[in-house]
């Protein structure tokens, strides 16, 4: 029985193509430099606004509250820990940041009591909604107890 690896050809024929249509030398961060510059990016339609962006509009709108809290939440921890990482910032920059953790935890651990879900229910949605209410507890915890002096 003989094997054939005819992914290895497929692979060699597009890695050719790519790099001839980037200009023959293009490096990964050439390349990288063009997508997120716009550069070669092809032009949006007709009416102004992207197709992307009115089906976010569309489900955005359809979305449960709890789901924006959820998300308000993650987005306060994302902005924390990307302050955390930058070793320009002092722990009076982060202040702010962990009380905002603190105050929307508060707030969507309250839309969880007042709903009477308190993370017995199998909805997926809540159990997300609890974790992400733990994990900011966790991080403004860590940081009133000193643990980044």
């Amino acid at each position: 029985m003989k094997i054939e690896n005819t992914y290895m050809a497929v692979d060699a024929g597009q890695a050719t193509r790519g790099k001839s249509s980037q200009g023959g030398n293009a490096s990964f961060s050439d390349i990288l430099a063009k997508a997120v510059s716009g550069e070669g990016a092809e032009t949006s339609p007709a009416g102004g606004a992207s197709p992307v962006a009115g089906v976010g509009q569309a489900l955005e709108a359809g979305l449960p509250a709890l789901w924006r809290q959820v998300d308000g939440l993650l987005t306060a921890l994302d902005n924390y820990a990307t302050a955390l990482g930058d070793g320009s910032k002092s722990l009076k920059d982060l202040e702010p940041l962990t009380q905002e953790l603190e105050q929307r935890a508060e707030d969507l651990d309250e839309g969880l009591s007042g709903a009477g879900l308190s993370g017995q229910s199998e909805d997926d949605l809540t159990n997300l909604a609890v974790q992400v209410v733990t994990q900011a507890r966790v991080e403004a915890f860590k940081f009133r107890r000193g643990d980044y002096l």
